[in-house]
């Protein structure tokens, strides 16, 4: 049995509404000064969660003919800029609580706009901050 529970949209995406008190917002140091996430995250100072989540990275790396690799329980999720497919790898020798994230991003393909984008503020504030 695989372990994507985390990978799979809304499990771990949340959409940030100002207007609503949201426990899971991202946890900041009681000495910070401003939000080092930017304007689409929002933050309290007593949680961790960022409130994007792995759905929306996923979605971004595959925008943007990204490489990622996540290792979540006893199973990779794998994306390559050659391949069009996600691929799922498990392996009963490790079973990480956790999770491990390793991507590459082409930074010139971020500061073009792509072809199949949807107008998502959050995905362009993201990457507004990741080319400034």
């Amino acid at each position: 049995m695989t372990n994507k529970w985390c990978i799979e949209k809304g499990h771990s995406s949340k959409k940030i509404e100002a207007e609503n008190y949201d426990a899971w917002t991202q946890q900041l140091p009681s000495d910070v000064i401003g939000n080092p996430m930017g304007k689409s995250a929002k933050y309290r100072k007593s949680n961790n969660h960022a409130g994007l989540g792995l759905a929306k990275f996923i979605e971004l790396i595959q925008q943007y003919n990204g490489k990622l690799n996540i290792v979540s329980g006893n199973c990779m999720l794998s994306i390559n800029p050659n391949s069009p497919n996600i691929v799922y790898t498990t392996s009963e020798q490790y079973n990480w609580d956790g999770v491990i994230i390793t991507c590459q991003l082409n930074v010139e393909a971020l500061t073009q706009p792509c072809i199949d984008s949807v107008d998502n503020s959050e995905l362009s504030d993201i990457l507004l901050a990741l080319t400034d």
